[in-house]
Parts: structure tokens; sequence; C-alpha cells
């Protein structure tokens, strides 16, 4: 199952369980409980010292607890962040925090975007996913 936190804001797009499901099957995997779990950014730079021992902003940080196969974990995201990151880019902040949200999952699936090859990867598979989300609106609701 896929759950939706929000402490501070209220807006944010979701993809259907269905579309969670999907990506899951590309990778051959099952998703059994990811947790989003929507902050500021103070309470995520907090997450970042704490757990990661990182001193700085971030947009999303992402704890697996299940297996390789079976996933399972939390996935914070600053809204503060992704409104800003939405600023800077050019696009409207429902599809940024689609993106994110994209992104997050994809580091359970087993990617990486530490290099600048794997980043690459990374933004080619979120591009892929975002495409395939935004090509129905019935991929998705709006809570706002």
């Amino acid at each position: 199952m896929i759950h939706f936190h929000a402490k501070y804001s209220h807006w944010w797009v979701i993809p259907k369980g269905q579309f969670f499901h999907e990506m899951a099957t590309d990778f051959n995997k099952k998703i059994v409980d990811v947790q989003y779990i929507l902050v500021d950014d103070e309470e995520l730079l907090e997450i970042n010292k704490k757990f990661l021992q990182h001193d700085y902003y971030t947009d999303i940080i992402s704890f697996p607890l299940g297996t390789s196969q079976r996933i399972r974990g939390e996935i914070y995201i600053s809204a503060d962040r992704v409104r800003e990151n939405a600023l800077e880019i050019g696009v409207d902040k429902e599809f940024e925090m689609a993106r994110v949200i994209i992104h997050g999952l994809l580091h359970f699936f087993g990617l990486e975007d530490s290099t600048s090859e794997e980043k690459q990867k990374m933004r080619m598979m979120e591009d892929k996913y975002l495409s395939r989300l935004f090509a129905d609106e019935k991929n998705f609701s709006t809570n706002k």
C-alpha cells in the first residue's frame, strides 16, 4: 500500500495506487508499504542531519525498510524545496511534486543518483514515468 501524510501543506499530485504497482512490476518488485511524508524544509534538514550527517536542505530523503523485492519504506519530501525547485526550473509545483514522488520510489527499486551517469539514468526514468502519469488524468488525483 501507498500512504500519503502532510504536516504543513495540502497540495500535491497523488498518483493512484495502480500507477505505483505498474512501476513496481516494471522492476519485478512488489510494493508492500510505502509512506510518503510531506514536511517543511526545517524538518527535513533535521532528518538529513540526524540520519545522514548532511547539513543542507534537500527535497527528498528515502528510508528503505523492506527487502530488495518487497518494497517497504518511508519517503520524506520537503514541500518548501519542491515549490522552490518548481519556480527555479519553470514547472508547475504539482508536476515537480510528482517527479519527486516518482524519484523516491525509483530509489527503492534500486536506482541511485550519486554519479553523473546514475543521475542521467534516474532523470530518464523520472521522465518516462512522468510521461506515463500525465498521459491520462485518470492516473492521479489532486489534493489542493
